[in-house]
């Protein structure tokens, strides 16, 4: 049958247009060789609507797309040292999503924090990646207009959070929060140029070992807070020398985690290049005790505490209390943050090491009134200003178990300082109603016995099959519990009533004797086992609504470690993990609830204190 005239003209169209489609790609397989000099438009023409609908017509189109992708003029690049940087900030940031979305009770996997922090520092010390020294002075001599920027497009640059494009209800990390605020006010206050990492126009140490930029970005990511940019960082941003000096605590908090014993290099030249900047400030009259020359040797002494040299802590703490004796005291200084965290910073030193602390130091804070207090407060059994602990109790890592357990502390500690004052009243007071007295004392002792044996019933997290199984928060209470109570009821420093063999509530608790416990903690140091219960916490997020908690186990643990230090290697490392846990705390939680840690440290302190009484024995001195 012959070919009709429409069938005719069906094949005729369709051979013009496979002509016409190999033309055309002879045209963009030249195009993409000699490379487009402007935009390349391609047309497709067709006698049939229907070839537009084709699969080779399609194609054609596709892959036109596709040249033009590819050939069209880049935007500028990068400088390579930010496109360097990128890789260890999404491994820094990948490791901490690991360590929350796991939950707080499955550790912090220090080997992979270790690998990281060592592969970035190799990415930031490479000199490819490494911007030069003169760059910070280049951009100050900058003119202001090609300086400006606006902070939304700041953020949208250097933090602006990568979220999963399928996930619709993405939150913003702590990480990603604490750097988008530090982002908003140094743009701000130094006005830098657009998509200029703000921690490359922060000054840098003169030493060139020392790598300024890899340590002002952990001393951010690890240590800052949200207050902390509001009532820290202002000051900081305004004096070179502040911001310089803060750099110390993430140098002492790398070395733990590089487990380097002692002092790296690094941190070693960061002092000595700190003391020089003292000395200087302290030969000229307008800046010996300036509150910046204060908050410097602040920093420091808050490196010698997280570094463990309890001998250089003091020389700095009797150095600050020089200084406020210079100026008049706490209340000549510029602004009631700094007298707080001044306040906070030597408490600690203290605390760390069972020391009195320096009168020069003391600030009278104002009761706390239930009633105006409005949000969350760092609650601990050392600070519940209210009936009973509210903080604590919404937090949904706050087991039954543990609510009772910080409980019968709180009671602990006010029973305590009670009838110590009571004691104390009648130790003065020749008249005195002796029955009165022996009935109260008889009272004190029953409920105190209640609390122990609550105590020393308590399971283990290690038992299988209990509510109480893999909780690591509550162990790590129930450890501290034994030391703080043990403590209270022989009168002994919490260094002593970490030793087993001092300790009468190791051999009296059931949780040492129960079948599936680990029998192996019998004979260890108490301040041992309560590290090995941390480190199966996410203390990364310093326990989120129980950091007041995570406070007080860290700060006593910290304290129970010293007298198994010794020459010790592994006993070494156990205190300065707890020394650095408990620091870093205090640091996150004094900016933005300075007067509730400040009473907490006041009233551990005066634990520390009544518990030496008894043997005419004082808190320990460090000298």
């Amino acid at each position: 049958m012959a070919p009709t005239s429409k069938q005719s003209n069906v094949a005729t169209s369709q051979r013009l247009f496979r002509e016409n489609h190999v033309k055309k790609q002879a045209t963009r397989r030249r195009g993409q060789r000699d490379g487009p000099l402007r935009p390349q438009l391609r047309f497709l023409t067709a006698t049939d609507p229907s070839h537009f609908r084709n699969d080779e017509t399609r194609r054609s189109v596709r892959s036109h797309a596709m040249s033009y992708h590819r050939n069209k003029p880049r935007k500028e690049a990068r400088l390579p040292q930010e496109c360097s940087e990128v890789p260890a900030t999404k491994e820094s940031t990948a490791l901490k999503e690991h360590i929350l979305q796991n939950g707080r009770n499955h550790g912090d996997a220090p080997g992979e924090l270790e690998d990281c922090l060592q592969q970035q520092q190799i990415n930031e010390t490479n000199p490819i990646t490494r911007r030069h020294a003169h760059d910070s002075i280049t951009l100050e001599r900058m003119s202001r207009s090609n300086r400006q920027l606006s902070a939304t497009r700041a953020l949208l640059t250097l933090t602006s959070p990568k979220a999963n494009p399928d996930d619709c209800d993405y939150v913003e990390s702590q990480e990603e929060r604490i750097l988008r605020l530090f982002t908003t006010q140094v743009t701000t206050l130094c006005q830098i140029g657009d998509g200029v990492d703000p921690f490359r126009v922060l000054p840098n140490f003169k030493h060139p070992e020392v790598n300024s930029l890899f340590l002002k970005r952990h001393c951010i990511r690890t240590f800052a807070s949200d207050s902390f940019h509001v009532k820290w960082l202002p000051v900081m941003l305004s004096d070179r020398e502040v911001m310089l000096s803060s750099a110390i605590l993430a140098s002492v908090w790398l070395d733990m985690h590089s487990e380097i014993p002692g002092e790296s290099k690094q941190t070693a030249l960061l002092k000595d290049e700190i003391i020089g900047m003292v000395n200087q400030r302290l030969q000229q009259k307008s800046t010996r005790s300036s509150d910046s020359t204060i908050m410097i040797v602040l920093h420091l002494l808050m490196g010698e505490i997280s570094g463990s040299n309890e001998k250089a802590l003091r020389v700095h703490e009797r150095g600050i209390a020089y200084l406020l004796q210079h100026r008049g005291g706490l209340q000549c200084l510029g602004n009631e943050i700094l007298a707080e965290t001044c306040t906070a910073v030597c408490y600690h030193g203290d605390l760390i090491c069972e020391a009195e602390p320096l009168p020069d130091l003391a600030i009278d804070l104002p009761v706390v009134n239930p009633a105006a207090i409005d949000g969350e407060i760092p609650e601990s059994p050392m600070f519940c200003p209210r009936t009973d602990f509210t903080t604590i109790a919404s937090d949904s890592h706050c087991s039954a178990s543990t609510r009772d357990l910080l409980r019968d502390m709180r009671d602990l500690t006010d029973l305590f300082i009670s009838q110590e004052a009571a004691s104390e009243t009648v130790r003065d007071n020749c008249k005195i109603d002796m029955a009165y007295w022996e009935q109260r004392d008889a009272e004190y002792r029953s409920r105190v016995t209640v609390i122990r044996k609550r105590l020393t019933r308590l399971p283990s997290a290690h038992v299988p099959d209990l509510p109480t199984s893999n909780d690591w928060i509550f162990e790590a209470c129930r450890i501290t519990a034994l030391i703080y109570t043990a403590s209270i009821i022989l009168h002994l420093p919490f260094s002593t009533a970490a030793d087993p063999c001092r300790n009468p509530l190791v051999a009296e608790s059931e949780a040492f004797n129960c079948l599936g416990s680990d029998a192996s903690h019998v004979n260890t140091h108490l301040s041992e086992v309560l590290f090995k219960a941390l480190r199966r916490t996410a203390v990364a997020d310093v326990w989120e609504k129980m950091s007041g908690v995570l406070y007080w186990v860290s700060t006593v643990g910290a304290a129970a470690a010293r007298s198994s230090a010794g020459d010790d290697v592994d006993a070494k490392w156990v205190r300065r993990h707890l020394v650095i846990y408990s620091t870093r705390t205090m640091v996150k939680l004094v900016f933005d609830h300075a007067k509730p840690i400040v009473l907490s440290q006041k009233k551990l302190l005066k634990i520390q204190q009544l518990i030496s009484r008894p043997d005419g024995r004082d808190v320990e001195s460090v000298t």
